[in-house]
């Protein structure tokens, strides 16, 4: 397990590396790196490329700070940044764009967020007032925070909208922009409907808390005890940056006060262990974008969704669309939760920026730039680790492709390795051990949730340590592009057990690549028809009455999924199916820890894998 202070890196990292979330402070503006284009520009507008539309006007910007007085009393600290020409702002009403965080406005004093962040100012620069408000509870924000994005959170969201509508530097047109929490407040906000709030363009963030935090019934235990040390870090002990007018910070010492009672997620979260458990302040059907999702839906605002594939929460990604009716795109990035690099920052800002600005343009502005007249999805089809890729339409993904069934083959005991084939081996089964030291690294899509890049370690070491089902080198380049399916019939010697399945690629050095992975506890195995569009994923309600118990030496079948990506094994290479029974560095511990696992394979128990494969 990582040390505390490796994940109180959370607090420093959340503000000052979450790109989207950045929010711009104090005197921002800059000189101008180019002219403004001309009038006569080439015009294009298509996925990832946009001249000629829209101008940069303005050469940079001034940051104030405020607060903004909801409804029931609570000041919420504010940021406003107005585009301004030689350090001058404009007096021109113009669309506003906001993000609602959760974190700090500012980490380092006197280094402006803004300053690092290049979708940011060519937003600012085309004309758009960017606008960073703490919740309740958060930063300089007064109030007590009462959950993740609780009823009064949210109803603080339609009053913020309702007051950057009306003051003098808005046209009355508001979007809103942000990755993660900021990401989810979108969804939130816009289930209550505001008129002003045109569009929004949320990224990374979960449709439904319970399978976000116990998929499969697994705890995501390190996720959640860094995101909660960390916001409890941020709320108690480190001073925010006051607004302007309180020169002292007596006003933000007296909202760091408030904050004393704030909600811990952690225990709440790690107590609740079916998806019917309820806890202190806490229960998993409230407060969250699924059970908002009609409101949402009645709002009719257009959302541009973002998601990534190393992101903890790229299913989630795909289920906010296609749960959604109103004007929507979707795009997957290659990198994680946040970006891990400065090759894949620069991506980021040449193609999300870039959405960004084509999607507020049309909604904000009504600037006919075609942006809904285009296939509605675009992803980043990934090679080798992340290590390149290429953006490519895919309309109608993840449910464009044919599947192949990979079969898991058990061979001679003497072999510590398995085979993955195309066809269906004869009756057999795989013993496994369930060993504790696996495990998928410690800086994972998991780490990436609170700003640790991502590095997943060659896993072959921890393949040693798991059960392994291999391909042989492929023949010719395959494309995985959706989401992958586990079907495994097994036994086990306790009443209870995890697993995961990791799917790898194996290159010609024997360097074991991560893609990706999924997981279940055994005994919440039932299946049941989700209350939601779940894209034929098998969904495991999880209500205590679920719980299916096993009888040592029972064959029981599984089914669970594999978060999705568009992936290219190369050709030469092998496909690897992990299969392990714990993840030290990231999840709870097993509920049996000594579990001997009987994966059964061939026959009519064919443990195997269904992969989503595009045509060539």
């Amino acid at each position: 397990m990582k040390s505390y202070l490796h994940k109180l890196r959370f607090a420093c990292l959340v503000a000052a590396t979450l790109f989207v979330a950045a929010c711009g402070q104090e005197s921002g503006q800059t000189a101008a790196d180019k002219p403004v284009q001309s009038q006569q520009a080439q015009k294009i507008s298509e996925f990832g490329h946009y001249e000629g539309y829209s101008q940069e006007r303005f050469d940079g910007w001034v940051t104030t700070s405020t607060y903004i007085t909801t409804r029931d009393g609570t000041r919420l600290a504010a940021d406003i940044s107005r585009p301004a020409n030689n350090g001058v702002v404009t007096d021109e009403a113009l669309p506003v764009l906001w993000t609602y965080s959760r974190y700090h406005r500012q980490w380092e004093d006197g280094v402006p967020n803004i300053d690092g962040e290049a979708a940011l100012q060519r937003l600012a620069k085309h004309g758009y007032v960017i606008v960073c408000v703490n919740v309740r509870g958060g930063g300089a924000s007064f109030g007590r925070y009462e959950g993740l994005f609780s009823a009064p959170e949210t109803r603080d969201a339609y009053d913020v909208i309702d007051w950057l509508s009306k003051q003098e530097f808005s046209d009355g047109n508001v979007g809103m922009y942000g990755v993660s929490y900021m990401g989810i407040t979108q969804y939130m906000a816009a289930s209550t409907k505001h008129p002003a709030l045109k569009a929004i363009t949320p990224e990374n963030g979960y449709f439904d808390f319970y399978d976000a935090i116990r998929r499969g019934g697994i705890l995501r235990e390190d996720q959640v005890k860094s995101w909660g040390e960390g916001t409890q870090y941020l709320d108690k002990v480190r001073k925010p940056k006051p607004v302007d007018t309180d020169e002292g910070g007596y006003l933000a010492t007296a909202a760091v006060k408030e904050h004393e009672t704030n909600f811990d997620p952690i225990s709440p979260l790690g107590s609740a262990k079916f998806r019917d458990s309820t806890a202190p302040e806490f229960d998993w059907f409230k407060d969250m974008p699924s059970s908002v999702n009609a409101a949402v839906n009645e709002s009719g605002v257009p959302i541009y969704h973002l998601g990534a594939w190393h992101d903890p929460y790229t299913t989630d990604t795909l289920l906010h669309y296609y749960n959604y009716q109103g004007p929507q795109k979707m795009a997957f990035g290659p990198w994680s939760h946040v970006v891990n690099n400065d090759l894949e920052k620069a991506e980021w800002d040449k193609v999300y920026g870039t959405e960004m600005l084509r999607w507020f343009d049309f909604w904000l502005k009504g600037i006919q730039n075609g942006v809904m007249d285009e296939p509605e999805i675009h992803v980043a089809e990934v090679d080798t680790m992340r290590e390149s890729w290429q953006w490519i339409p895919l309309p109608g993904f993840p449910q464009v492709n044919d599947r192949v069934s990979l079969y898991f083959e058990a061979t001679s005991s003497a072999n510590p390795g398995h085979l993955l084939s195309t066809q269906l081996p004869e009756k057999g089964a795989a013993e496994y051990q369930v060993n504790l030291d696996t495990t998928t690294g410690t800086a994972t899509r998991w780490d990436s949730n609170y700003g640790t890049q991502v590095n997943y370690p060659d896993m072959s070491e921890n393949d040693d340590r798991s059960l392994t089902f291999t391909t042989p080198p492929v023949d010719k380049d395959m494309v995985i592009a959706g989401v992958p399916l586990v079907k495994m019939y097994l036994s086990a010697t306790t009443p209870d057990a995890d697993v995961y399945a990791l799917l790898e690629e194996v290159d010609g050095n024997g360097r074991s690549h991560y893609i990706t992975e999924g997981s279940l506890r055994v005994s919440l195995r039932k299946e049941s028809q989700a209350p939601w569009n779940a894209l034929g994923i098998p969904w495991h309600r999880a209500y205590q009455e679920d719980q299916q118990m096993l009888t040592p030496g029972e064959v029981v079948e599984i089914n669970f999924d594999i978060m999705p990506v568009v992936y290219r094994i190369n050709k030469g290479n092998r496909l690897r199916v992990a299969i392990m029974g714990a993840d030290k560095d990231n999840m709870e511990a097993p509920p049996f820890p000594d579990a001997l696992l009987s994966v059964k394979t061939g026959g009519e128990q064919a443990s195997q894998i269904s992969l989503p494969v595009l045509a060539q």
